[in-house]
This record gives C-alpha cells, sequence and structure tokens, in this order.
C-alpha cells in the first residue's frame, strides 16, 4: 500500500510539472520610401579616394588640396570609375603646374645641396661677378667664369627641366656640378663619394674611387668601361648608366611609397628609364596608380 502512494505521488508531479511553450510572433512592416534611391557604389568610400587625393597632393606638390580641388578631382575620378585613364588625367593637371616642379626641386636640392635656395644661388653669382671684374689673373678669371656659369646652370636648371629644354639627366648632372656641392663635399675623394651615393646608392669599388678621382682631377682614366679625363666626363659616365636610372627608380618607390623597390620592380624601372619607355613623371604615375600606393 505504502508503495501504490509512493507511485501515485510520482505520477502526479511527473504530469503536473510540464513545461509551457510560449510563442511570440514578431511582425515587421517594411515601409517603402518613394523617391529615396541609394547612391551608386563604386567600391571605393569617399573617406579612402579624399585620403588617396590628399596624398596625390601632398607627395606631387607639398600641401594638401583646398576644400574645392578636393571636391573637384573626385568628380572629376568619379565620372569614370577610378579608371587609370581618368587617374592619367588627374595626374598630368598637376605635373604640369609649377607647384610640382618646386617640389622636385625641394626634394632634391634639399638632399643634395642642404636645401640651397634662389637667393642663395643669387647671392652666389653676384659675388663671383664682383670677384671676376676685380682680379687680373688669367687662371682666377678662368676659375669665376666657369663657376659661374655652372651657378647660372643651376639657376636655370628647374625651369629648363620644367619646359622640356632639358631632360633628367642634365638636371640632376647641374644639381652636382657647382659652386655649393663642392662646398659641402669638399675634396675630390669627397665629391666621388657624394656622387656615386647620391646616383648610385651605394660606396665605389676601390678600382672605381681611384679611376673616378684621376678623371676628376683632369687625367685620362676608364671608369665603367668609359674613358675620361675632366670632372664633366665623370659626371657624364655616372648619368648615362644603369646603375643612375636604378638610383632614380629608388628614389621613387622611397619618396612615394617609403620603401625599396624589390628585385623585379627594381628591374623594370632602370629598363624602362634607360631606355626612354618612361620618364621620370611616368615612373610616378605608374607607382601612384598601383593598389598599394591608392589604398584600395
Amino acid at each position: 500500500m505504502k508503495n501504490f502512494i509512493i507511485f501515485l505521488s510520482l505520477l502526479i508531479l511527473a504530469f503536473g510539472c510540464t513545461d509551457k511553450e510560449t510563442i511570440f510572433e514578431d511582425q515587421h512592416v517594411i515601409e517603402v520610401i518613394e523617391g529615396n534611391e541609394p547612391p551608386p557604389y563604386s567600391g571605393v568610400t569617399t573617406v579612402q579616394l579624399n585620403n588617396y587625393i590628399n596624398k596625390v597632393f601632398i607627395d606631387l606638390i607639398g600641401r594638401e588640396p583646398n576644400s574645392s580641388e578636393l571636391q573637384n578631382i573626385a568628380d572629376l575620378l568619379r565620372s569614370d570609375n577610378i579608371s587609370n585613364q581618368v587617374v592619367d588625367q588627374f595626374l598630368n593637371s598637376i605635373m604640369s603646374t609649377n607647384d610640382y616642379y618646386n617640389r622636385l626641386n625641394d626634394i632634391y636640392f634639399g638632399a643634395m645641396l642642404n636645401s640651397t635656395d634662389s637667393t642663395d644661388i643669387a647671392f652666389r653669382l653676384e659675388v663671383m661677378t664682383v670677384q671676376l671684374a676685380a682680379t687680373t689673373d688669367p687662371l682666377e678669371q678662368f676659375y669665376f667664369q666657369n663657376e659661374i656659369i655652372k651657378l647660372t646652370n643651376l639657376q636655370s636648371a628647374k625651369d629648363e627641366y620644367q619646359s622640356g629644354e632639358i631632360g633628367i639627366n642634365d638636371y640632376m648632372s647641374r644639381i652636382v656640378n657647382n659652386f655649393f656641392y663642392d662646398q659641402i663635399n669638399m675634396g675630390t675623394e669627397n665629391f666621388v663619394l657624394a656622387c656615386f651615393e647620391n646616383f648610385f646608392k651605394r660606396l665605389p669599388t676601390e678600382e672605381e674611387l681611384e679611376s673616378s678621382i684621376t678623371m676628376v682631377n683632369g687625367f685620362p682614366a676608364q671608369l665603367l668601361f668609359t674613358d675620361g679625363a675632366t670632372k664633366d666626363s665623370f659626371i657624364g659616365i655616372l648619368t648615362d648608366n644603369d646603375e643612375y636610372y636604378q638610383g632614380l627608380g629608388i628614389d621613387v618607390y622611397v619618396q612615394l611609397l617609403a620603401r625599396n623597390p624589390d628585385s623585379p620592380e627594381m628591374g623594370e624601372a632602370m629598363n624602362n628609364l634607360s631606355q626612354g619607355v618612361w620618364t621620370y613623371q611616368e615612373l610616378q604615375k605608374e607607382i601612384i596608380k598601383s593598389e598599394e600606393y591608392k589604398g584600395f
């Protein structure tokens, strides 16, 4: 009897404790608002595009665009879905300005001439002109006349490069062939070392150093399989060598991507620059159009 009562109690408990399931119905009402079409999406956000435009301006002309420039260029790039063709149009508009060549001048004069500017050049020209007029010594006259020509060439280097009268090789040659570069790198050996570092991004071998010093001092020598016997011929040999174009490629990659090019990139830049397939500006364009630079 006792067992039966226990069984009955358990049975009642089991049926009395069944779970109760509550069902909630969540209803959503979709409302269509007329005339509220979403804007087209190209895969590039406004923030990404604006950052890209800002970056190009800073790298190429040293400043950010104003609000009007930013909007106009963003509209231009969006008009053709940021294609390479429309990016070229944008870059050409910047690279044709005085600001672009002033920025280029600032970069190389800063790196190689301790930021010597037009005022410094004009003052030194005036001093040397007075010195030339004051001397009757033929050797001094020859020296001052020669230095005045070099400084005049340096003074006009940017404008003549911008107008297309000289190329990048002559432009770079003028930067190292003048009074200021000589003062910064005093002595023949220091001059040679500086030229190798600026152009080739390396130091010369012992044999190259000896031949270069001999040539710069006005004696016949062979450098990089080319004969020469003057300072001008030394500079000409360096700026007409594959390593010079390789150095230009390194310059552009460091300026725009803050890194050295890898081996394939370096080879492509060197070959295209040395063969005239690319100009300095066209190499810049290739990098600026890359996904790595764009960030999208």
